[in-house]
């Protein structure tokens, strides 16, 4: 029986009887598994710096978007011919003709009930309730607003049941019946895109305006704050807003990327955005219903030929000031000013408001900018590159204008902001929807789509939410979490593609080198069992032999995987590809733990335990049929 030690001596010879050939599959093997190893190393660095940018970006998060399905689908046709609203619009209508015609006495005023929206029409002997009167539209939403709103306790329980993280709640904010222009910014004295030769033009034409605001919750906006907030304070007198990114180039007069540039572009673009941003406010110009309706009446007085002698003659304010327009003739009588004023105090009582809420207002509201967002919408590029075509895949849409709820509580005069921006909603279609959004959280993917499979409804043409008896309108929103583990999913395949590719191309590899070595050794095997060695005592040797050459090829296939994945990196990994990163996910201020170097265990021992199944098999297949071949018929053929 041989010892192991003479065994040992016994396979090192062996290997060094075939140096060349032996050292030709080592590096060869060695070299197929290194780059393997490598791209390893590589594939982990970078998909661990994904999932980090996944973790604070909303492309990482499994939103569901829900609306309250009772509100998607109305039956409007049932509500505006309902008999009991119609008889009661009628009684409110011809009650408000009285009352509006006794205050008409009272101030000695002309009225004609003519000027009156009827709050419901009457086509071939059919009354319908008209969209557009103000009492036919409180009257639908008193009765069916409660049953149409969804409530917030109900869908944060039933979301419960499908393992959702947390609801999240985004407030819209309109401005309503009101002018507004922004008059300049930080950088910028005037941003006005109408003609300075023609008043009206300058004051109608708006380079950038802000119609809505929304008020949303720091997990949905985090990823878009500058550093620092941008140096937002909040004693600095200025509203906090993050701006979709399109929105600030027009502020910031940029031009646009053309739909073909280059996710490295892009990203530069970005780096712009974000420095310009620091410290950057504007002005908005607010003004009310009535200071709206004077500017349009002194723009149409300003381009007049031949102006009349009567009435009040207005002058616009100069150089695109916030200010109302101002007097410059008054060819009224003494009766035609107390007619004015009662006129005021008529609409006064009519309406419900202060004669002073009537008058014309409007004020300065500065804003500063705090973050940036991504611009509303899929992105609409050419995808000149492949980076792009994974940008535009990936990247979430953004929020809006919209304002973080945290930093909206710090403010201390909300009255100034109040009065501008309010929760009315407008009375399109009676005004029978929240006007705030509600979004879901969910664990995975398959948790999202199986509540908007079992919970959400569709609203077809006719108006009606399919399945009958659901609750909610739910989608998927913002990011594109599928598509990024599909991604990933796709990747994890192809690797193991590879793996079993170069797996079964180095055994065969070794297995023709290793029998070309043992078929020339037959001799001494044969030798071996003349003289009284076992099977077991020539599989003893081979075992070594092949223990040594899996240590060579793993020592060489760590050394070449570590140094071309580290070679690899260093040139890869550079600022402008960290960047590219987080523009890709629509990351503004958090950084990224960004590395194309990372170990892991797992995929790292998958690598080593390919590489020892394909040693082990392409050594035992030809030591097998060696070792049960006849000595006597090899040393014959000798």
């Amino acid at each position: 029986m041989i010892k192991w030690l003479d065994a040992n001596h016994l396979a090192v010879a062996k290997l060094k009887s075939h140096k060349l050939r032996t050292s030709i599959m080592i590096i060869i093997v060695s070299v197929f598994f290194g780059l393997l190893l490598a791209l390893s190393i590589l594939a982990n660095g970078l998909l661990n710096s994904i999932q980090d940018a996944r973790s604070k970006s909303l492309s990482g998060k499994y939103l569901v978007d829900v609306g309250s399905a009772a509100a998607r689908g109305i039956n409007y046709s049932s509500i505006t011919t309902n008999p009991e609203l119609i008889k009661k619009a009628e009684e409110i209508y011809k009650s408000e003709i009285e009352r509006k015609q006794k205050l008409a006495q009272k101030y000695n005023v002309e009225y004609s009930p003519l000027t009156e929206v009827r709050p419901y029409d009457e086509v071939a002997g059919v009354k319908r309730l008209n969209i557009f009167s103000s009492i036919a539209s409180k009257l639908v939403q008193d009765k069916y607003m409660n049953k149409v709103a969804l409530s917030e306790s109900q869908l944060r329980a039933d979301a419960g049941k499908y393992g959702a993280n947390g609801t999240y709640k985004i407030e819209r904010k309109i401005i309503s019946n009101a002018n507004k222009f922004i008059l300049k910014s930080s950088e910028t004295t005037d941003l006005y895109a109408g003609n300075d030769e023609v008043g009206a033009n300058k004051y109608q034409d708006q380079s950038f305006a802000i119609r809505t605001l929304e008020i949303t919750p720091s997990f949905l906006d985090e990823s878009f704050r500058l550093d620092n907030l941008g140096g937002w304070r909040r004693d600095s007198g200025t509203i906090p807003v993050i701006l979709p990114r399109d929105e600030l180039e027009q502020l910031l007069k940029l031009d646009k990327l053309p739909d073909n540039a280059s996710i490295i572009q892009r990203k530069n673009r970005d780096d712009e955005l974000k420095r310009r941003a620091n410290n950057f406010t504007f002005d908005m110009c607010y003004r009310n219903k009535a200071s709206v309706e004077l500017m349009q009446t002194a723009a149409s007085q300003a381009v007049e030929k031949d102006p009349k002698k009567e009435g009040i003659r207005y002058s616009l304010p100069q150089n695109g000031s916030c200010q109302n327009p101002e007097i410059a003739y008054d060819y009224r009588s003494n009766d035609q000013k107390k007619q004015d004023e009662n006129q005021l105090l008529f609409r006064s009582e009519v309406e419900g408001v202060s004669v002073d809420d009537l008058k014309p207002h409007s004020k300065i509201v500065k804003f500063q900018v705090v973050g940036i967002a991504p611009s509303l919408g899929p992105s609409n590029n050419a995808s000149a590159d492949l980076g792009s075509l994974l940008t535009s895949l990936i990247r979430p849409n953004g929020i809006g204008i919209s304002i973080p709820r945290d930093l909206y509580k710090q403010l201390s005069d909300h009255n100034n902001l109040d009065s501008i921006f309010s929760d009315n909603t407008d009375t399109i279609g009676f005004g029978l929807y929240d006007s705030n959004s509600y979004f879901l959280d969910f664990k995975s993917h398959a948790y999202a789509q199986k509540f908007i499979d079992e919970q959400s409804c569709e609203v077809n043409v006719e108006g009606v939410c399919e399945p009958a008896g659901r609750k909610y309108v739910a989608s998927f929103a913002f990011g594109n979490s599928l598509a990024i583990d599909q991604m990933q999913s796709y990747f994890y395949k192809i690797a193991g593609y590879v793996i079993l590719g170069i797996s079964a191309l180095s055994m065969f590899i070794v297995w023709i080198i290793v029998g070309r070595n043992i078929a020339s050794s037959r001799h001494e095997t044969a030798v071996y069992r003349a003289i009284g060695y076992s099977r077991w005592d020539i599989i003893k040797i081979y075992i070594i032999y092949a223990i040594i050459l899996f240590i060579s090829i793993l020592i060489l296939t760590t050394l070449i995987g570590a140094i071309t994945a580290t070679s690899v990196a260093k040139h890869i990994l550079d600022p402008a590809m960290v960047g590219a990163l987080s523009y890709s996910f629509g990351i503004i201020n958090a950084p990224l733990n960004y590395s194309l170097v990372a170990f892991n265990i797992e995929s790292t021992g998958l690598v080593y335990g390919a590489l020892v199944a394909s040693l082990a098999i392409g050594v035992a297949i030809p030591l097998f049929n060696n070792v049960r071949r006849s000595p006597i018929t090899d040393l014959r053929s000798d």
